[in-house]
């Protein structure tokens, strides 16, 4: 699994990783479980760790290569060493397999540490959204106006093999534009947008439900979406160009990078 920057909090006086691995699971370092597990070395944990994944009870354990430090005739040695971030799962399992008086305590600490990050992150996260969703989403419909350019929808039409009469939008229309906001504004703001205005539909679009500035900023990016539509050959080049151009950026209003096509 690929490291990213590490992040740690302290939940009840225990340090997890809440930031730093690709599926955002929180962990605690294969040392400090140990310390708290009595271990006279704690760095012993890892050969524990090391036999249970060679006897192919444990696996899939987060990996960070960092160095060790210490002084020796006054000059500080380092020596490279691998240590381990464990999951919720994976602490409970080294836990009951150290065999320590502390093993049968620590098991009940190390769940409800694991369960307090989680309901915090909950909490922090929906807080996050709401605000997220205050800045993007307006509390009243605005008047229609015409967001898209029908040339866009031209083009999308012509990906699909269809020649399009600048009438009625054909009903494939409604995922296409679901896909390009659920990309802008983020699934949780989307599904939030969704309990406003349902079913989208001619005076009743979901542009009419952003705020002013969210308009702006979808604005900026209507014209590379369209150019993405007349350059490619087919949906999925039209898809894979979008999704690498707006990979990770959900909607950020003045933040939101305004770029010529290419």
């Amino acid at each position: 699994m690929t490291a990213l920057a590490l992040s740690v909090e302290r939940f009840d006086g225990w340090p997890l990783a809440t930031g730093g691995f690709e599926d955002g699971a929180h962990r605690i370092l294969d040392v400090e479980l140990a310390r708290r597990l009595g271990f006279s070395r704690p760095r012993d944990v890892r050969k524990l760790i090391d036999r249970l994944a060679e006897q192919g009870e444990l696996s899939g354990v987060s990996k960070r290569a960092t160095v060790s430090r210490r002084e020796l005739s006054g000059n500080v040695i380092e020596t490279p060493v691998t240590e381990y971030w464990l999951t919720l799962e994976q602490a409970l399992f080294v836990t009951a397999k150290s065999e320590t008086k502390a093993a049968n305590e620590i098991l009940r600490a190390v769940i409800a540490v694991f369960l307090k990050a989680q309901r915090e992150h909950e909490a922090r996260h929906a807080r996050e959204v709401g605000y997220v969703a205050r800045l993007l989403l307006a509390d009243a419909t605005s008047d229609w106006d015409l967001m898209w350019p029908s040339e866009f929808t031209k083009k999308v039409c012509a990906l699909h093999g269809i020649e399009w009469d600048g009438r009625v939008q054909p009903k494939f229309m409604a995922s296409t534009y679901e896909r390009i906001y659920r990309k802008l504004l983020g699934d949780e703001v989307y599904e939030l947008l969704k309990t406003r205005n349902p079913e989208p539909h001619f005076g009743s679009n979901h542009h009419q439900w952003l705020t002013p500035k969210a308009r702006e900023a979808v604005a900026r990016a209507i014209p590379t979406i369209t150019a993405f539509a007349k350059q490619v050959r087919d949906k999925s080049e039209f898809w894979a160009r979008f999704d690498a151009e707006f990979a990770g950026k959900m909607l950020q209003l003045d933040l939101f990078p305004a770029r010529k096509p290419n």
